[in-house]
Formats: structure tokens, C-alpha cells, sequence
């Protein structure tokens, strides 16, 4: 029995035999899905076109003049969509080996004259950047994926490619950390599986997989002028105030946490910078030792991160 309709488009890499991922780096990096075009989408373009001319027939409205250019969904060109997981992890194996041994053995993975070896060393020198030299201070230069230089390797770069070739040593090392992005210790689509699958194990155990809703308030455990049990605080909430001189409860009328702007004076000039800041509004209902504060008056309070505060807050009950 032929089994060709079973197999129709899917990759020849999952119909044989399974070998190691880098004895196959040519399947796994060419022969991936496409977007708007292949076999596999031949059946929903040929249904979408089909649906828009019945529906140009419904209303009587087809044009006068058709382009021949291929345009619109139904009609877009193919684009790639290349599986480069396998080169990236291949290559990060190979660091601290000869280059031209690494060479060697790409070779011999792929086949150099071929399509595929064509793409793939395409794919290959986004990677690694062989042409390497040192300059008169004896610094390394990289250049980056599209031949610019912009100094040391130190300096971050956008194009700064991953891997590069010693130009004394001739081995194959990758770029120190800092100078590219770090892409994590598993690829993107690993990961995302990953977490499906957790989240699946949770649900077929009844265990609730959604993150848990904050509790209400404004946490207030990293704010020294705070010196209540409860790190949580709300509109609402009544507390025994010390402000220089004063000291009063009041009951809070709003809280925030956000960015804010802070002066300090040195060596008698203004220096302004942005810090963590804590508005809070209160309105004082009772008062102990009186020098400035009202009854019933409504006070802002203004508290900064790395700063001390000009007042202090306690339980009520804890003053008097």
C-alpha cells in the first residue's frame, strides 16, 4: 500500500530514521514550514480565492482592471521560516576548538556545492565572525555581522556576532558576556513548551495555575519610615505620626508609590535626580504635641527610597 498520502508534507527528517541533530543540520535547518506558500498551504489558498470570487459575484463588483502582481493575503509571496536552534546549539559545542577543524567538519555535515550547504553558510556567518585582528594597542577587534567596526570588542554592539575567530590562536571562541544579548539557556520555543506542559500537569492535578492576585495595599516593608507590623497598607488605615515636633494620628486617605524627582544640596549647589518616591495623604484626627498641624487638616507626606524621611510612622495605639 503506498503510503505517500500519509507522509505528504512532512519533512523527510521525521519520516527516517532519527540520527543525532547535528548529523542532519542541513534537514533541520532547510526543511521547515513556510508562510504563505508550500503544499501545505496550497489547499487554504486555493479556498480563500475561491470564497473571494464568490463573494465579488454576490455584489456584482469585479474590477475593471486586475493586477498581475501578486498581492493580499491569499496571494502573498513565501517566506522562510528557518529552524536555526540546531546551528546555534552546534556551534556553542564547538567553542574552544580549532577553527578550521570546525570547518572541516561542517563540511562534511553538508555538502558544501549543494542548496542547502549554500544556506546554511549563509546562516553560519551571522554567527561567527572569522575576520578578526589586533590593533596597534594590541586590543582585539571584531567587526560586527555587516563589516562595520566600532572599536573594542568590550562596547556593546547591536551586530556584534556570538562567536569569533582568534586571529592568533586561530580557536574558536564566543563573544563575553555583555556585548551581546543573552538569549537564555534554552531556545524560545523550548521554553514556551516547557511551561504548557507545567501548566497542563497543573491542571490534570486540580491545582490552581494562575498566578495568585496581589493582595490590596502598598507594601511598605523596604520603607525605614515605617515602623508598623503591618507591611500592607490602604486608604483607610489609621496611624500615630511623629513630624518633627509634632505628633498626631491621622487616617490615610491615599497612598502611592512611583518615580519621583528629589533635590540635595552639596557644596552648596542643587543636584536633582530621580528616585523612588512615597506620597501619602493623610488627614489628621487627633493630636498630641502641637506646634504646626491642625485638627482635621489634610497633610502630604513625601518620603524617598534612599533618603531619611522627615517623619516617621507607628501603629496607632504606639504613641499615645
Amino acid at each position: 500500500m503506498d503510503n505517500s498520502i500519509e507522509t505528504y508534507g512532512i519533512k523527510p527528517s521525521k519520516i527516517n530514521r532519527q540520527k543525532r541533530r547535528d548529523k542532519r543540520l542541513h534537514e533541520e535547518v532547510i526543511e521547515c514550514g513556510r508562510y504563505g506558500g508550500g503544499d501545505r498551504n496550497k489547499k487554504s489558498r486555493e479556498t480563500g480565492l475561491r470564497k473571494r470570487k464568490q463573494q465579488l459575484e454576490r455584489l456584482d463588483a469585479f474590477p475593471q482592471h486586475e493586477s498581475i502582481r501578486m498581492s493580499g493575503k491569499i496571494n502573498s509571496r513565501t517566506s522562510l521560516t528557518d529552524n536555526l536552534e540546531p546551528l546555534e546549539r552546534w556551534l556553542a559545542a564547538q567553542v574552544g576548538r580549532p577553527w578550521a577543524k570546525v570547518y572541516s567538519e561542517l563540511g562534511q555535515i553538508i555538502k558544501p556545492d549543494s542548496m542547502h550547504g549554500m544556506h546554511i553558510r549563509e546562516h553560519l556567518w551571522q554567527y561567527v565572525q572569522p575576520k578578526t585582528w589586533l590593533d596597534a594597542n594590541g586590543e582585539l577587534v571584531v567587526p560586527e555581522r555587516f563589516g562595520n567596526i566600532r572599536g573594542p570588542l568590550t562596547k556593546f554592539h547591536t551586530f556584534q556576532p556570538d562567536y569569533f575567530v582568534h586571529p592568533v590562536t586561530g580557536i574558536l571562541q564566543k563573544t563575553p558576556d555583555g556585548t551581546v544579548k543573552n538569549k537564555g539557556p534554552y531556545p524560545k520555543k523550548a521554553r514556551w513548551k516547557k511551561e504548557k506542559q507545567r501548566i497542563r500537569a497543573k491542571i490534570r492535578q486540580g491545582i490552581a495555575h494562575k498566578p495568585e492576585a496581589e493582595p490590596p495595599g502598598v507594601d511598605v516593608s523596604a520603607w525605614p519610615c515605617f515602623r508598623t507590623r503591618v507591611k500592607r497598607l490602604q486608604a483607610g488605615d489609621r496611624l500615630d505620626i511623629r513630624l518633627g515636633n509634632d505628633v498626631f494620628r491621622a487616617e490615610i486617605r491615599e497612598i502611592k508609590v512611583g518615580q519621583g524627582q528629589s533635590r540635595r544640596v552639596i557644596d552648596g549647589r542643587n543636584h536633582w535626580g530621580y528616585h523612588h518616591v512615597l506620597v501619602l495623604k493623610v488627614s489628621v484626627l487627633e493630636v498630641c504635641l502641637v506646634e504646626k498641624i491642625l485638627l482635621s487638616q489634610e497633610l502630604h507626606l513625601f518620603a524617598y527610597k534612599d533618603e531619611t524621611a522627615e517623619w516617621t510612622a507607628f501603629a496607632a495605639g504606639r504613641l499615645f
